[in-house]
């Protein structure tokens, strides 16, 4: 090897160890920020936890004006336990974030440019759950982001003003939706206040109101609802499903001669299949043999929810069930798997063996 291959291997050579130590005292060096900064991190908390704590507890605390990173951590720790915590203490946790600023600061940015902002504004503002904050969250509705609209839905159901129920009905309907589900659940969270509001939108509303407010009635389980649901049943489509769903969970009888004539003779599978389970969940007793010849349906789900509905049905249903099932019929396999359910259902938890101290 000459002189010049020499010294170039040397070159490399030496490179690459110091590529080595380098590399290695930058693990070092980050282990170090880390521990360090793990360490402040632990200091933070350790102060402000008390504070937090006697809050909780219901204790008169005077927060100190913390800055800089105490704050934060104080406020972290507050967003995480307005979930889980309720009345006086959340009255609590919501009042110091007022006076601290951060439900000011959530309100404006709530209408913030960025759409990750205007969440998390909206998001606290929810678990504050203050009803004064529910016009900067309505007009969120109809934001630009379908994310924020959902997050906004949300965050109406948390504040639980009945106030809202008109603003949620009208989003799920407009051309920047909320998604039923989400709008759904929100209004049954407002609880029966929104009731006549939900009737009405009902009657009189556009098809997506029309089918919100077919599924919250039910949710609901408002009895005084039924005629309309039984009006809307006939309209077909989205509707007729929520409305026939919705009827099942408030269970009048005056449904059962509409349900069982859907389950004989209407073409579409989804109807039949919406209304046997609705025939269950009422348990009416009369609607046996329709229900029996429903297991031979040629949709499998129409089938099973027929299945399932004649073991809800006490002795006439569970006597159906066996007779079918001891057949050769198409609907003998559904019979048998619905009463292998029903049993599964009432059978006793296993109690487990102790387990020795060693």
């Amino acid at each position: 090897m000459n002189d010049g291959a020499a010294g170039l291997a040397w070159v490399s050579l030496a490179i690459i160890v110091g590529s080595l130590v380098l590399g290695t005292l930058a693990v070092l060096g980050a282990r170090l920020l880390r521990s360090g900064r793990d360490r402040r991190l632990d200091v933070v908390t350790t102060t402000v936890r008390p504070h937090l704590l006697a809050l909780l507890a219901g204790e008169p605390a005077e927060l100190p004006p913390w800055r800089g990173r105490r704050r934060r951590t104080f406020e972290g720790l507050a967003r995480r336990n307005l979930t889980l915590v309720k009345g006086e203490a959340h009255a609590a946790l919501v009042d110091a974030l007022e006076v601290a600023g951060v439900l000011d600061r959530a309100r404006r940015q709530a209408g913030s440019f960025g759409a990750t902002r205007r969440c998390r504004g909206v998001e606290l503002l929810g678990r504050a759950a203050r009803a004064g904050d529910r016009s900067v969250v309505e007009a969120c509705l109809q934001d630009r982001d379908p994310e924020v609209r959902i997050v906004a839905a949300r965050a109406l159901g948390r504040i639980g003003d009945p106030a809202a129920a008109p603003a949620l009905i009208a989003a799920a309907a407009s051309d920047r939706p909320v998604p039923l589900a989400i709008a759904g659940q929100s209004l049954a969270e407002l609880g029966p206040g929104t009731t006549s509001l939900l009737e009405a939108a009902l009657v009189g509303g556009p098809p997506l109101a029309q089918a919100l407010a077919a599924e919250v009635l039910g949710l609901l389980q408002t009895p005084s609802a039924v005629g309309a649901l039984l009006e809307a049943v006939g309209r077909g489509g989205e509707v007729q499903i929520r409305a026939t769903r919705s009827l099942g969970r408030i269970g009048s009888p005056r449904a059962v001669p509409l349900l069982t004539d859907i389950v004989a003779h209407d073409p579409a599978w989804a109807n039949r299949a919406v209304a046997a389970r609705a025939l269950g969940a009422i348990g009416d007793s009369s609607c046996v043999e329709v229900l029996a010849r429903a297991l031979d349906d040629e949709r499998y789900e129409v089938a099973v929810n027929a299945g399932a509905a004649l073991a809800q049905l006490g002795p006439r249903g569970q006597i159906q069930l066996a007779v079918v099932g001891a057949g050769d019929s198409p609907g003998a396999r559904f019979a048998r798997q619905a009463e292998a359910r029903r049993h599964l259902r009432q059978a006793r938890p296993v109690t487990p063996l102790p387990i020795p101290v060693t």
